[in-house]
């Protein structure tokens, strides 16, 4: 009897009528459906990482059909929501992640792509279990452009109008690096990069920290004095809802 028994279906399976979009809704496509099941013959070691695939689970794999002019950042995830196989077994009791609470959705990430595809994570159907039935609602996060701006930036904070909502910006030294912070910390994810510029030369930002109040972006390695960021900021950012309902989906 082997360790890991991994069976796949990757046969496009498509959910009635396939995928769909309107203004108001997202419906995905259903590509495929994995089972993973685990047989602990040694204790593992607790020491060792593992990674979602690696746990026993059903994974399915969707892809997002968009509206016209928008791209998806990043999907959510859900709330409450209902998932049972044809024994009755509820499939919402996934084992918690690295927070401590489940980690259902992943995104599909493909460098130098918009993502368009994500994963659902549910826990092992019953074996004797031929179906199973999935009914959620997650939010999609969708935007339809870019745009650079480039601001002049010191210590003192300086107004930054791009945002469509008061930002403020300032320059702070911090070692032999640079700290650019904003205020309020809820436009992350309406700038998509974020880079500093002086003497010629430009830095892109090494990592970020942020709360709802500030965010702050650092620089490391920065050649000259730098007097200024350019900031390439996502437009028509909004949320849509993605109904995910699959009614007897057979198992693989």
């Amino acid at each position: 009897m082997h360790a890991q028994t991994l069976i796949a279906a990757a046969a496009a399976l498509v959910l009635s009528g396939g995928g769909s979009t309107t203004e108001q809704s997202l419906t995905p496509t259903l590509l495929t459906v994995k089972e993973t099941r685990v047989a602990e013959i040694v204790p593992p070691d607790e020491d060792k990482m593992t990674f979602p695939s690696d746990k026993p689970g059903l994974r399915l794999t969707f892809r997002v059909p968009l509206p016209d002019g928008v791209t998806l950042l990043d999907i959510a995830e859900p709330g409450a929501f209902i998932a049972t196989d044809a024994a009755g077994a509820d499939l919402t009791k996934v084992e918690p992640g690295f927070n401590g609470e489940p980690d259902y959705i992943e995104t599909t990430q493909v460098w130098g792509e918009a993502p368009t595809k994500f994963t659902f994570t549910l826990a092992p159907a019953t074996r004797s279990a031929e179906t199973f039935s999935l009914d959620a609602t997650i939010d999609a996060t969708v935007y339809e452009t870019t745009v650079t701006k480039s601001v002049k930036i010191g210590p003192e904070w300086t107004a930054v109008d791009a945002f469509g909502t008061p930002v403020k910006a300032r320059l702070k030294p911090a070692g032999n690096s640079f700290d650019v912070e904003m205020q309020p910390g809820t436009i992350k994810a309406q700038v998509e990069s974020i880079a500093l510029v002086g003497g010629g030369n430009e830095t892109e930002s090494g990592w970020t920290m942020w709360n709802d109040d500030s965010i702050s972006w650092r620089f490391d390695g920065v050649e000259g004095e730098p007097d200024s960021i350019r900031l390439v900021i996502r437009q028509g950012l909004r949320t849509l809802p993605l109904r995910v309902h699959l009614t007897d989906q057979p198992l693989p």
